[in-house]
C-alpha cells in the first residue's frame, strides 16, 4: 500500500501532528480503491488517546495492522490522509472541513466544557471569527431551528474543496454485501463498503439534490456531503463509526467522509443510483 520509507516517515508525522497545531505532515497519495491509509482512534483504549492518528499498513478481515499492532476496525475511523492544521485563518462565512483529528465545539470561547466533537472529514458552517486569548476561534452554526453559535479553534478547520464531477456516473449499492461500486460508462472505478438500515428498497433512482451539511433528527450530528436521490434517500459521510459493510440503524446510507466527499463532487451534474 505504501513503501517502508513512506510508512516510517508517516508514522512519526501522523502521531506528532495529532498533538501540535501548525505542523503539516507530508501528504500520502490516496490508493485508487479508497483503502484507508490512516485511522483515527474513536475512543481511547490500552494507552491510546481518543483522536490519536496512526498509519494503516494492511487491511485485515476484522481489523487493521498498525504500529500499535492489530486494532479492530470498530475502534478506528478510516482516513485517506494524515491530519493537518492551519496556521492561517479565513474570513467568514464559509463551509469548513475538519482537517485535524477533530473539532471540539464549545458554547463560549475558552469554555472548558466541550459540547460536541466532530471527527476528521466533518463539515461546519463558519459564521464568525474572533481572536481570544491568543487563539483564533470560529463561530459555527448548529443548524437548529433557532440557530446559535458554538465556538471552536480555527486550526483544525479549512475551507472545503470539492472534487470534480464525473460524467455518466452510476452508483450501485448491493444490499446483500453492503458494498458500493462506482462506475463510469459501466466501467468500475472502485468498490467500498457502506452501512445502512432497513430502508433501502431495490430500484433505480437519480440524484436529485446535494446539501453540504445537514443535521440528523435522531442524533445531534452534523452530516457532511449529503447527496439525495429518489424522493428522500440520502448518502452522507459518517465520522463517528466504522461499521461500514454492515447493518446500522442510522438514517440513510453512510460511507466514510472521504467517499461521501467524492460522491458529492462526482455526482454534481447528476448520477444514476441503483440498489440491488
Amino acid at each position: 500500500m505504501i513503501s517502508r520509507r513512506d510508512f516510517l516517515k508517516a508514522t512519526g508525522a501522523a502521531l506528532f501532528a495529532a498533538q501540535i497545531p501548525g505542523f503539516i505532515p507530508e501528504m500520502v497519495i490516496p490508493t485508487p480503491d479508497f483503502a484507508p491509509l490512516y485511522g483515527r482512534v474513536l475512543k481511547g483504549f490500552d494507552g491510546l488517546w481518543t483522536d490519536s492518528i496512526m498509519p494503516i499498513t494492511k487491511t485485515l478481515p476484522n481489523g487493521y495492522q498498525t504500529p500499535h499492532g492489530v486494532i479492530e476496525k470498530y475502534r478506528l475511523q478510516p482516513m485517506l490522509s494524515p491530519v493537518s492544521y492551519q496556521q492561517a485563518s479565513y474570513e467568514p462565512p464559509f463551509v469548513a472541513e475538519v482537517i485535524g483529528a477533530s473539532a471540539v465545539l464549545r458554547r463560549y470561547c475558552g469554555d472548558m466544557v466541550p459540547r460536541y466533537r466532530l471527527g476528521h472529514g466533518g463539515l461546519l458552517n463558519v459564521q464568525d471569527r474572533i481572536h481570544y486569548d491568543g487563539v483564533d476561534w470560529y463561530g459555527v452554526d448548529d443548524l437548529g431551528v433557532n440557530p446559535q453559535l458554538f465556538w471552536t479553534h480555527s486550526a483544525p478547520l479549512a475551507p472545503v474543496t470539492i472534487p470534480p464531477s464525473v460524467q455518466n456516473l452510476t452508483l450501485e449499492f448491493h444490499r446483500a454485501t453492503y458494498t458500493l461500486t462506482a462506475l463510469q460508462d459501466e466501467q468500475p472505478l472502485f468498490s467500498v463498503p457502506f452501512a445502512a438500515g432497513d430502508t433501502l428498497i431495490r430500484g433505480e433512482y437519480a440524484v436529485t439534490k446535494q446539501t453540504p451539511i445537514s443535521k440528523t433528527l435522531i442524533y445531534i450530528r452534523m452530516l457532511p456531503f449529503v447527496t439525495t436521490f429518489g424522493d428522500d434517500l440520502h448518502i452522507y459521510g459518517a465520522y463517528w463509526h466504522n461499521n461500514f459493510g454492515n447493518f446500522t440503524p442510522d438514517e440513510g446510507i453512510q460511507v466514510p467522509p472521504y467517499v461521501a466527499k467524492w460522491i458529492y463532487g462526482a455526482s454534481a451534474n447528476g448520477a444514476r443510483v441503483i440498489i440491488v
